[in-house]
């Protein structure tokens, strides 16, 4: 799927950006996403989605995982494994960040 705008790993970690991920299916139908979760796994940069509108065969409260391939566009990840790790380290992190929050208040 392909983004309206250019540079979606600017998209992806840019901290200030609240905006929805707007994609482009083969359809082109617009899809718009909010972003989970951005991070690098093997020189790969993956992100993970979750559709803001129903998507057919995907529940909205769903999230799919993506990898920004070497044209700019999001590929949807099948691998199962890599999956796994991708959503082990968000998982994790969630896990660190609320353990902080605690801790903090």
């Amino acid at each position: 799927m392909k983004t309206k705008k250019q540079d979606i790993t600017e998209i992806l970690f840019d901290e200030s950006n609240s905006s929805p991920i707007t994609l482009v299916n083969e359809e082109d139908r617009e899809l718009e996403f909010e972003q989970v979760y951005a991070t690098e796994y093997k020189k790969r940069i993956y992100c993970i989605l979750s559709p803001l509108e129903s998507v057919k065969d995907l529940d909205r409260r769903n999230a799919l995982l993506f990898m920004v391939d070497k044209d700019n566009t999001l590929k949807v990840v099948s691998d199962a494994k890599i999956e796994k790790v991708i959503f082990n380290e968000y998982y994790s992190e969630l896990k660190t960040m609320k353990e902080e929050g605690e801790a903090n208040g």
